[in-house]
Protein backbone atom coordinates (compact mmCIF):
# COMPACT_ATOMS: atom_id res chain seq x y z
CA UNK A 1 0.00 0.00 0.00
CA UNK A 2 2.85 2.41 0.83
CA UNK A 3 4.57 1.54 -2.45
CA UNK A 4 1.37 2.32 -4.31
CA UNK A 5 1.08 5.72 -2.61
CA UNK A 6 4.74 6.48 -3.37
CA UNK A 7 4.32 5.47 -7.00
CA UNK A 8 1.14 7.55 -7.29
CA UNK A 9 2.89 10.64 -5.87
CA UNK A 10 5.83 10.17 -8.24
CA UNK A 11 3.44 9.90 -11.18
CA UNK A 12 1.57 13.03 -10.08
CA UNK A 13 4.83 14.97 -9.89
CA UNK A 14 5.79 13.83 -13.38
CA UNK A 15 2.34 14.59 -14.76
CA UNK A 16 2.15 18.04 -13.23
CA UNK A 17 5.79 19.07 -13.46
CA UNK A 18 6.66 17.30 -16.69
CA UNK A 19 9.49 14.81 -17.12
CA UNK A 20 12.05 17.31 -18.41
CA UNK A 21 11.43 16.44 -22.05
CA UNK A 22 8.28 18.54 -22.26
CA UNK A 23 8.59 21.98 -23.81
CA UNK A 24 9.17 24.76 -21.36
CA UNK A 25 6.28 27.16 -20.79
CA UNK A 26 6.23 30.13 -23.08
CA UNK A 27 4.11 33.20 -23.31
CA UNK A 28 3.08 32.07 -26.80
CA UNK A 29 0.99 29.15 -25.53
CA UNK A 30 -0.62 31.33 -22.88
CA UNK A 31 -1.38 34.06 -25.41
CA UNK A 32 -2.83 31.55 -27.89
CA UNK A 33 -5.21 30.17 -25.28
CA UNK A 34 -6.04 33.70 -24.18
CA UNK A 35 -6.97 34.56 -27.77
CA UNK A 36 -9.24 31.52 -27.98
CA UNK A 37 -10.96 32.57 -24.77
CA UNK A 38 -11.34 36.11 -26.14
CA UNK A 39 -13.10 34.69 -29.21
CA UNK A 40 -15.40 32.58 -27.04
CA UNK A 41 -16.19 35.63 -24.89
CA UNK A 42 -17.30 37.52 -28.01
CA UNK A 43 -19.55 34.63 -29.01
CA UNK A 44 -21.04 34.53 -25.51
CA UNK A 45 -21.73 38.28 -25.73
CA UNK A 46 -23.53 37.72 -29.03
CA UNK A 47 -25.65 34.99 -27.45
CA UNK A 48 -26.40 37.26 -24.50
CA UNK A 49 -27.84 39.79 -26.96
CA UNK A 50 -29.86 37.05 -28.66
CA UNK A 51 -31.27 35.93 -25.31
CA UNK A 52 -32.12 39.51 -24.31
CA UNK A 53 -33.83 40.12 -27.65
CA UNK A 54 -35.74 36.85 -27.58
CA UNK A 55 -39.47 37.34 -27.23
CA UNK A 56 -41.55 34.19 -27.56
CA UNK A 57 -44.67 36.29 -28.05
CA UNK A 58 -47.08 33.61 -29.03
CA UNK A 59 -46.97 29.90 -29.73
CA UNK A 60 -45.86 30.04 -33.33
CA UNK A 61 -43.27 27.96 -35.17
CA UNK A 62 -40.94 30.93 -35.57
CA UNK A 63 -40.67 31.47 -31.80
CA UNK A 64 -40.04 27.78 -31.24
CA UNK A 65 -37.42 27.67 -33.96
CA UNK A 66 -35.70 30.77 -32.63
CA UNK A 67 -35.65 29.26 -29.12
CA UNK A 68 -34.13 26.04 -30.46
CA UNK A 69 -31.48 27.94 -32.42
CA UNK A 70 -30.43 30.05 -29.45
CA UNK A 71 -30.35 27.03 -27.14
CA UNK A 72 -28.32 25.02 -29.68
CA UNK A 73 -25.81 27.86 -29.94
CA UNK A 74 -25.56 28.08 -26.15
CA UNK A 75 -25.00 24.31 -25.97
CA UNK A 76 -22.31 24.55 -28.66
CA UNK A 77 -20.56 27.29 -26.69
CA UNK A 78 -20.69 25.17 -23.56
CA UNK A 79 -19.09 22.28 -25.45
CA UNK A 80 -16.41 24.56 -26.91
CA UNK A 81 -15.57 25.87 -23.45
CA UNK A 82 -15.32 22.31 -22.09
CA UNK A 83 -13.02 21.33 -24.96
CA UNK A 84 -10.78 24.36 -24.41
CA UNK A 85 -10.63 23.58 -20.68
CA UNK A 86 -9.36 20.13 -21.56
CA UNK A 87 -6.76 21.59 -23.93
CA UNK A 88 -5.54 24.07 -21.32
CA UNK A 89 -5.29 21.35 -18.69
CA UNK A 90 -3.41 19.13 -21.13
CA UNK A 91 -0.97 21.94 -21.91
CA UNK A 92 -0.40 22.50 -18.20
CA UNK A 93 0.13 18.82 -17.48
CA UNK A 94 2.45 18.58 -20.46
CA UNK A 95 4.57 21.48 -19.23
CA UNK A 96 3.39 24.00 -21.80
CA UNK A 97 1.89 26.32 -19.18
CA UNK A 98 3.04 27.38 -15.74
CA UNK A 99 0.77 26.86 -12.75
CA UNK A 100 -0.09 30.56 -12.61
CA UNK A 101 -0.87 30.67 -16.34
CA UNK A 102 -3.06 27.61 -16.00
CA UNK A 103 -4.94 29.08 -13.03
CA UNK A 104 -5.53 32.37 -14.85
CA UNK A 105 -6.86 30.65 -17.96
CA UNK A 106 -8.92 28.19 -15.95
CA UNK A 107 -10.53 31.02 -13.96
CA UNK A 108 -11.47 32.84 -17.16
CA UNK A 109 -12.98 29.66 -18.57
CA UNK A 110 -14.89 29.00 -15.34
CA UNK A 111 -16.38 32.51 -15.43
CA UNK A 112 -17.29 32.05 -19.07
CA UNK A 113 -18.95 28.72 -18.33
CA UNK A 114 -20.93 30.34 -15.51
CA UNK A 115 -22.08 33.05 -17.92
CA UNK A 116 -23.22 30.44 -20.44
CA UNK A 117 -25.16 28.62 -17.72
CA UNK A 118 -26.80 31.92 -16.73
CA UNK A 119 -27.78 32.59 -20.35
CA UNK A 120 -29.46 29.21 -20.57
CA UNK A 121 -31.33 29.88 -17.32
CA UNK A 122 -32.33 33.36 -18.51
CA UNK A 123 -33.68 31.98 -21.79
CA UNK A 124 -35.75 29.42 -19.92
CA UNK A 125 -36.99 32.14 -17.53
CA UNK A 126 -38.18 34.22 -20.47
CA UNK A 127 -40.25 31.27 -21.65
CA UNK A 128 -41.73 30.69 -18.22
CA UNK A 129 -42.59 34.37 -17.86
CA UNK A 130 -44.18 34.64 -21.29
CA UNK A 131 -44.66 31.10 -22.48
CA UNK A 132 -47.11 31.97 -25.20
CA UNK A 133 -48.91 28.70 -24.54
CA UNK A 134 -46.08 26.34 -25.39
CA UNK A 135 -43.63 24.28 -23.40
CA UNK A 136 -39.84 24.48 -23.58
CA UNK A 137 -39.63 20.74 -22.95
CA UNK A 138 -39.71 20.10 -26.68
CA UNK A 139 -36.41 18.24 -26.46
CA UNK A 140 -37.17 16.08 -23.40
Amino acid sequence: EDRLKTARKALEKKTVAGDGSAPQPTGDAYAAYGNKIDALEKQVQQQAKAVENYNPGRADQNAKQQYRQIMAQIDALDSAIDELEDQVEGAYRGGGLTASQYRALDQRLDRLEDTVDELEDRLEDILERDDGGWDDDWDD
